[in-house]
């Protein structure tokens, strides 16, 4: 059976999901913030989107990237929205460092989008097998959009098993 995806998380042309641009771009806007302590450590994350002119959907959040830090925060919608990534990403780079000095040899990033964990923490995750699952479309985009860094031992992932990993239903994985 084929399934096609919903109209809400269609993948745009060049493949990158909807969710994948608005996570990107609140954290690109964070990682201006100019105190280092509340900033957004993600510094990729601009790089990652490129220009939002060609990210082809019309949406707040991605217009704000053409504004200065100070101009967007002045959005009550958006500024929540940049301070929930900045603190999920810091979360996130927190637990991997947790998980990482307990002994942990794999990192499974589900929904990866435009994730830059394998690119900016490259010291922390060396050595370490990190596994991105996501649409196929991103998948195959995010890498050229990662020009910008290149993982260690970065290749694609198809197994053998890929109908139980979910690619029937519209899910891919690649290794890093």
């Amino acid at each position: 059976m084929t399934h096609s995806p919903s109209p809400s998380i269609s993948p745009r042309p060049h493949g990158i999901s909807k969710t994948a641009i608005w996570v990107a771009a609140a954290r690109a806007i964070g990682a201006r913030e100019p105190d280092p302590n509340a900033r957004n450590p993600d510094r990729m994350a601009e790089a990652l989107l490129g220009d939002p002119e060609r990210l082809e959907l019309q949406h707040p959040i991605v217009d704000a990237l053409n504004s200065s830090y100070e101009q967007a925060m002045q959005d009550f919608e958006l500024s929540g929205l940049v301070r929930a990534m900045t603190e999920r990403t810091r979360f996130i780079d927190e637990a991997l460092e947790r998980a990482i000095g307990a002994g942990a040899v794999q990192v499974l990033i589900p929904g990866a989008g435009l994730d830059s964990h394998a690119y900016r923490c490259g010291e922390l995750l060396a050595g370490v097998r990190i596994f991105e699952v996501d649409r196929p479309q991103t998948l195959q985009e995010a890498p050229r959009r990662r020009g910008v860094g290149r993982a260690a031992g970065e290749s694609n992932l198809r197994a053998a098993r890929s109908r139980e990993r979910g690619e029937a239903r519209g899910l891919g994985s690649r290794r890093l």
